[in-house]
């Protein structure tokens, strides 16, 4: 039998059937009280309050494979910050060939042409003063012991008698300045090069004879809240004009090509050593109870002390009234809040984009290291991002407090103690590939591997292995690890070494004050 549906029923048809399904109700809770009560996993959370310190982040020095970083701040609340930078001068020829740099020579002009990447200042005010750039000659070499600490002082560079002409100013808004070297100084290498060619042989032996220059501001302080940073590339060249005779060639004008930062003829690498001096009476002058002043490089730093942290937990699981093995850590955070500045631009210009917890270790051969601990660059965990509309920091904890778990209390130490250190994730290139100076900026940026001294077994920081996570409470923790942590595939994060940071988080008495915060579960019992 045939049916034969007219126009309207159609729709009518397809009307009724949306209506007896939309009818359908799903109940999320269905089976729930299937459940027995004691396999019912409640989350709770524990909110404390966090005393913290204020110290100085000492022997700290920071190498750079892309940035020259010079110039002073005067801040009213941190004081006088000094920024200076430490490189080589190469010349940049053929070094297959031998170099005849000819007889009879006169100088003409020596310069630098340093290539400006950006500049850094509190307000705008300071956006175009006047400084003064002074150029010195390095003494020594540049050895390991001085990129991994900041052991670097006058005592590398000879402050007596600048190699750059008197008068030399810099107001910011050129693109490239020009540093134009004493004729003596450009005399001093012609002469060595013609009297031993073999100096260019390789780069290192020119460094050993020519250790390198470093560049600085005159030591007139700016006024109060003034000052600039200044930050070139590192990718910048010089020329040495001079006239010379060769043979029958009489008054030939000659050029030679001078490069920044080259360390090897053989491996494309870039290096400076952008040092700072934090003048800062803060660290004297700060309650923290008030406000905790946060600084970059060698400046001031909050610290949190570990000991404290592992005693909040303890109190935990006694509140709890349970054995240590049934408490289950979901998540840890540090909540450190601030006050909004009046001028908003500030938080853009003088706050951390990201505030990581870190840890600084020594080592055996006497060295201090700061490193991220491992949370820091986990995918889902949060760095320490700055959150503008909340206005707090509010990094996660989680996988170092699972390693402090390991220790006996008695065996904590300084070292263990918690540092919120300004670091970054954009990366930090040169205008060409580099990738083989990006490795060896690596391999000598402190900061950027856990350990370079072969303490093995861990990752960006602490922790044995992305998923292996040492849990005195259970077997649980390493699968509950295991299943939702992996490291980040994004850009890796490490201290940023050449920006200006200056910021005031909320003081621990403050209303909006210091916080840890643990999320957690207590597992049933075994039967």
């Amino acid at each position: 039998m045939k049916i034969t549906l007219n126009r309207l029923a159609l729709p009518a048809l397809l009307l009724l059937l949306s209506a007896a399904t939309s009818c359908i109700y799903t109940d999320p809770n269905m089976g729930y009280g299937l459940i027995p009560g004691d396999q019912l996993l409640e989350t709770k959370q524990m909110t404390t309050s966090l005393p913290v310190t204020l110290k100085m982040a000492d022997s700290i020095a920071t190498t750079s494979s892309t940035s020259i970083v010079f110039g002073s701040i005067n801040s009213s609340v941190s004081g006088v910050s000094e920024y200076g930078c430490a490189t080589v001068l190469v010349p940049f020829v053929d070094l297959d060939s031998a170099l005849d740099v000819g007889t009879n020579r006169r100088i003409k002009e020596f310069y630098l042409g340093l290539a400006l990447r950006r500049t850094e200042c509190m307000d705008e005010r300071s956006q175009n003063i006047i400084q003064n750039i002074n150029v010195y000659r390095m003494v020594k070499d540049f050895d390991s012991t001085t990129v991994y600490n900041c052991s670097f002082s006058e005592d590398y560079y000879d402050r007596s008698k600048p190699i750059s002409v008197n008068g030399i100013t810099y107001n910011g808004s050129e693109d490239t300045l020009k540093i134009v070297f004493t004729e003596e100084y450009a005399k001093e290498i012609l002469d060595s090069l013609s009297k031993n060619p073999s100096l260019l042989d390789t780069l290192s032996s020119y460094n050993k004879a020519f250790h390198g220059i470093y560049f600085t501001t005159a030591s007139s302080i700016p006024g109060v809240d003034e000052g600039r940073i200044n930050n070139f590339k590192i990718q910048s060249y010089g020329m040495l004009h001079y006239t010379a005779d060769f043979g029958d060639r009489k008054d030939v004008d000659t050029s030679l090509l001078f490069a920044t930062g080259i360390t090897s003829n053989t491996v494309e690498s870039y290096f400076a050593l952008n040092t700072s001096t934090m003048k800062s009476s803060a660290i004297n002058n700060t309650d923290p109870t008030r406000k905790l002043i946060v600084e970059g490089n060698a400046g001031i730093k909050p610290v949190i002390s570990a000991s404290y942290v592992i005693s909040e937990l303890e109190r935990l699981v006694a509140g709890e009234n349970v054995t240590p093995d049934r408490i289950m850590l979901s998540r840890a955070t540090l909540r450190l809040p601030f006050e909004f500045p009046q001028d908003y631009t500030i938080l853009d210009n003088s706050y951390p984009a990201i505030l990581s917890p870190s840890i600084r270790m020594h080592t055996e051969s006497g060295r201090v290291l700061y490193t991220c601990i491992s949370d820091v660059n986990i995918s889902g965990e949060d760095p320490g991002e700055i959150n503008r509309s909340l206005g707090y920091y509010s990094p996660d904890i989680t996988h170092y407090l699972q390693r402090l778990l390991k220790k006996e209390k008695d065996e904590l130490s300084e070292d263990d103690d918690i540092w919120l250190m300004p670091t970054t994730n954009e990366p930090d290139e040169n205008d060409e590939d580099t990738s083989s100076s990006e490795d060896y900026y690596y391999n000598y940026n402190p900061y950027y591997y856990y350990d370079p001294y072969e303490y093995y077994d861990y990752g960006y920081g602490y922790g044995y292995g992305y998923g292996g996570y040492y849990n005195p409470y259970g077997y649980y923790g390493n699968y509950y690890y295991g299943s939702t942590s992996s490291e980040s595939e994004s850009s890796t994060i490490t201290l940023d070494n050449i920006s200006y940071v200056r910021a005031e988080l909320n003081g621990t008495d403050s209303e909006r004050n210091p916080q840890l915060i643990i999320t957690y579960f207590i597992l049933p019992e075994d039967e």
